[in-house]
């Protein structure tokens, strides 16, 4: 068919409800002053086919999320093919309010190889709740394989490190290096990541619960390039660094902190 027509409920994917405040009338759906579910579509699919993205505001606790997912039609039954939420309590950086709290999903790029750009806020593991860093964003892009969509670009910054944040007041002592990241060949378990040299300060260090090294290196974006300020045993040292990219390769342990191990 060159034209189709489908009803796709996202109120009944369990994605949808798990983030959603449940009650007698079903999911809570849309804050009052806010607007209803909104699509778009991209076009992003083998043989000129296209995917549905839908986003909507969905409130969950004592607090509202936007829920977004990619949406395939195959032998006419719509499937969501990506999930993705976004804590809108979570977006005040240092308790300054954003000019945009939640810019829209955007599809970018031209068909057939059109992606989903998501914005949201980055709270790194030395974060207070509801405390970001500040906003990143993120793109998701049709790979083929299964899972089908993968992160294909991040404005995260990564050092690739596993540090532990028990002594905080001293810095960030890293506890393993992350191959194949910026950190391989400059850092070694055991130094001690006291400060970024001559980087901006968090404005607010009340909010952080670790060293506030972490969220000095956050303030940047990738590629840019750092000196790091560490201690290596009694030596005293200036580690310069240009610092890469949250990528599928280290999300697996960027994103999972062991105990008291966090990634930075």
């Amino acid at each position: 068919a060159l034209r189709w027509t489908s009803v796709f409920d996202a109120a009944q994917q369990s994605s949808y409800q798990t983030e959603s405040q449940m009650g007698q009338k079903g999911p809570g759906l849309i804050a009052p002053e806010q607007p209803g579910p909104q699509v778009a579509v991209i076009h992003d699919l083998p043989g000129n086919s296209a995917s549905l993205v839908y986003w909507v505001q969905a409130i969950g606790g004592n607090t509202s999320s936007w829920v977004i997912g990619i949406v395939n039609f195959k032998d006419q039954t719509a499937g969501l093919d990506w999930y993705g939420s976004q804590n809108l309590a979570h977006i005040f950086a240092y308790g300054v309010k954003p000019k945009v709290p939640f810019p829209a999903p955007r599809v970018i790029g031209r068909a057939p190889h059109q992606e989903l750009r998501v914005a949201g806020p980055w709270e790194t593991p030395d974060d207070n709740q509801s405390y970001a860093v500040r906003q990143y964003s993120y793109v998701i892009a049709y790979s083929g394989d299964p899972p089908h969509y993968q992160v294909a670009d991040d404005t995260r910054s990564l050092v690739g490190v596993e540090v532990s944040t028990s002594a905080s007041k001293l810095g960030a002592k890293v506890e393993a290096v992350y191959p194949g990241t910026p950190a391989q060949g400059k850092l070694e378990a055991g130094d001690i990541i006291e400060s970024v040299v001559g980087g901006p300060h968090p404005p607010d260090a009340k909010y952080l619960n670790g060293p506030q090294v972490i969220d000095q290196v956050a303030l940047y974006y990738p590629a840019q390039h750092t000196v790091l300020r560490v201690k290596r045993g009694n030596m005293q040292l200036v580690v310069p660094i240009t610092l890469g990219r949250w990528s599928p390769a280290v999300r697996s342990y960027v994103e999972v902190g062991k105990g008291i191990y966090v990634s930075m």
